[in-house]
């Protein structure tokens, strides 16, 4: 069930949204070997100020293994698209949020646990909190960082990251 999604400047007249939405109805039924009432075609009228924010962004900018036809623009030509180091730092936020409530859990087994389990329990709670707090730091280092710098940390705080998600698993499949 094809839908398409056609998202162009204002300006069209209504004739020519509906001729649009019949042309590519027809390609996309003699393409895809489907019949005309499986497919849908949306229109959206973005504002050309509001192009880069609102489609470049969020539908071109990263994806470029799904565009089959690329465009041949990018309004960010030249200079690094704002906000792409925050998208980057909230999802390490995210999955620093994650793992929060997790560890808790690993903390109140490890209390719970007999008192030979205990000791390794700890440990494997110290590695786990420790390679956190290294994360965290790089995470901090990130933010901190300006202009293209933090392309640099990138690799660094990845690292990080795996070693915390390693961690985690070890301590998780410990404590079952």
């Amino acid at each position: 069930m094809p839908h398409v999604i056609i998202k162009m400047h204002p300006g069209r007249t209504e004739e020519q949204k509906k001729c649009l939405a019949e042309t590519v109805t027809k390609d996309v039924m003699e393409i895809l070997l489907c019949e005309e009432k499986t497919v849908s075609v949306a229109i959206e009228e973005v504002e050309s100020a509001e192009w880069a924010e609102k489609v470049y962004r969020p539908d071109i900018l990263g994806k470029e293994d799904r565009l089959y036809k690329k465009p041949g623009y990018n309004p960010f030509e030249g200079q690094e698209p704002p906000g792409l180091k925050d998208v980057y730092i909230q999802r390490l936020q995210t999955q620093f949020d994650e793992w929060k409530p997790e560890i808790e859990r690993l903390k109140v087994k490890a209390e719970l646990a007999a008192a030979e389990a205990k000791s390794e329990y700890r440990k494997l709670l110290d590695d786990l909190q420790g390679k956190q707090k290294t994360a965290r730091a790089k995470l901090d280092e990130l933010r901190q960082s300006s202009g293209g710098a933090w392309e640099d940390l990138k690799t660094g705080i990845e690292g990080a990251w795996k070693e915390v998600e390693k961690a985690l698993k070890a301590a998780v499949s410990k404590f079952k």
